[in-house]
């Protein structure tokens, strides 16, 4: 079980003892955002960047909070986010669905593909991954994709629309 709301107090504890103590404030940014408290995370997350003190989980953070409402800064931000952590998986997956809904198929399968190279690999990646081979024509690459989620995913929703 996450503990956000204590990691939160112990944050702002440390903070109000050592002020601008960085990994305090990741801290304190990260636990919040992952609270979804997102509107008191991002002036926090933007100060952290503008000190050049964000994180792979800070990059991620303000890519989801632009991805939300839209903004087309999330893409820089899940590059970001990769750039400091290759293997951070949600900013690697968001950056795949990024360019999948823009119709950058290609990018998009670079990310899926590096994703599922995992053995623990989460079903909406295989999903995903099929999706786009299907979108690019490559049927056979998108039935393995759908087998591969068969066989690990047997309960996983999204498998009765991969009907193809």
């Amino acid at each position: 079980e996450e503990r956000w709301p204590d990691a939160q107090r112990e944050f702002e504890r440390t903070l109000a003892v050592a002020p601008g103590f960085r990994p305090a404030e990741r801290g304190l940014a990260r636990a919040m955002f992952e609270q979804g408290r997102f509107a008191d995370a991002e002036p926090l997350l933007e100060a952290l960047r503008a000190a050049s003190a964000l994180d792979a989980e800070g990059w991620f953070a303000l890519g989801l909070i632009a991805q939300r409402r839209g903004d087309a800064a999330a893409l820089a931000h899940y590059e970001q986010a990769v750039r400091f952590d290759p293997r951070h998986v949600r900013a690697r997956y968001n950056l795949g669905v990024v360019h999948h809904r823009a119709g950058r198929l290609a990018l998009a399968l670079d990310q899926y593909e590096t994703l599922a190279r995992a053995a623990d690999v989460a079903p909406e990646v295989l999903d995903n991954l099929a999706r786009v081979h299907w979108a690019r024509g490559e049927m056979p690459r998108a039935r393995a994709a759908r087998a591969r989620l068969r066989r690990t995913h047997p309960n996983y929703g999204g498998l009765r629309t991969l009907d193809f």
